[in-house]
């Protein structure tokens, strides 16, 4: 049974710090003026964008946000 709490604690960790180091903002951060200006697309099967920028009132004339950026993929 000792064995198999090793396998189990071996296995969390590895994944874990696999996750954790992708991650290249993490919470509290300030996204770069360089990140805000790329055209993100909506969705991939349309012709909609964003700028991270039309949210920061020091870009887009004063109208301040708090975003909460939460991102999901499924490939």
């Amino acid at each position: 049974m000792k064995k198999n709490n090793l396998k189990f604690i071996i296995g969390y960790l590895t994944v874990f710090n696999i996750l954790a180091a992708q991650n290249i903002y993490q919470f509290g951060d300030v996204v770069s003026l360089a990140d805000q200006q790329i055209n993100l697309p909506v969705c991939q099967n349309g012709p909609d964008s964003l700028m991270l920028a039309d949210f920061n009132g020091a870009q887009n004339g004063g109208n301040y946000r708090i975003l909460l950026i939460n991102f999901f993929t499924s490939w």
